[in-house]
């Protein structure tokens, strides 16, 4: 049953076990935030809500194992969240991944799987969150997407689409909310020091001191969600370096 007398807002996070997702739990956490912490693997998620309580021992943190590429578990998620808080405040789509390729080299399958991970699940998730938004009448959506989007490196033909659509459906969140105070943000970082960097790029390529922490990427996220770059509410935050970090 939701704590109805729990006041502390609510944030869902999907890649939440580690890296940037990790970072911006621990992150809200600090700022006195509960939170559902969703991704595919239940260990981490276990791991990173024991983090957030060392930073805060009043936090509430529930782990919902979840692949977002599945719409009835995208559904399960918000739904759980309701059912555990009675609220949601705000919306973190971090997930990302899947196959990389070139147009010419990704099968159809290696296409379907990267856009339903990196856009199709953010939409989902967009949409099932929108009805508990409505009811509040205010909440807040950050799609953590990529440099990708706007100069993908060759290889990177689904993921930076997919990472393109999902700051449009930020740019259609101001555009349809009307009077909701609905807020949306993009946050597009570059080179991010993650398991999923490493994955895509060595270090010959991309050597570690040329990546950014997850950390510096949580900050910027953070901000958004408690509303210190209100100024840019619709818009895609570019982080290609860290930004001053003064909390």
């Amino acid at each position: 049953m939701p704590d109805q007398t729990h006041s502390a807002p609510v944030a869902v996070i999907t890649g939440g076990g580690t890296g940037i997702g990790r970072a911006t739990a621990i992150g809200l956490a600090r700022r006195g935030w509960n939170l559902v912490l969703a991704g595919r693997r239940p260990a981490p998620l276990t791991n990173t809500a024991a983090d957030c309580r060392e930073h805060n021992s009043n936090c509430r943190v529930h782990c919902v194992p979840t692949d977002v590429a599945d719409p009835s578990q995208c559904h399960r998620l918000i739904d759980e969240t309701l059912s555990q808080f009675g609220r949601l405040d705000a919306l973190v789509n971090n997930a990302g991944g899947g196959p990389i390729g070139t147009a010419k080299e990704s099968s159809p399958e290696d296409l379907r799987t990267s856009l339903i991970i990196n856009a199709a699940s953010a939409a989902w998730l967009i949409h099932e969150a929108w009805p508990a938004f409505e009811k509040q009448g205010e909440g807040c959506v950050v799609n953590v997407t990529s440099m990708a989007a706007h100069d993908p490196f060759p290889g990177l033909f689904a993921y930076g689409a997919g990472k393109a659509a999902c700051e449009s459906m930020v740019r259609s969140i101001k555009n349809e909310r009307g009077d909701l105070n609905i807020r949306a943000f993009s946050v597009a970082p570059g080179a991010v020091e993650t398991d999923l960097l490493r994955t895509y790029f060595d270090e010959n390529i991309v050597p570690k001191h040329a990546a950014m922490t997850p950390e510096d990427i949580a900050h910027v996220i953070v901000g958004c969600i408690c509303g210190e770059h209100d100024d840019r509410d619709g818009e895609t935050i570019i982080v290609r370096a860290p930004l001053s970090q003064t909390s």
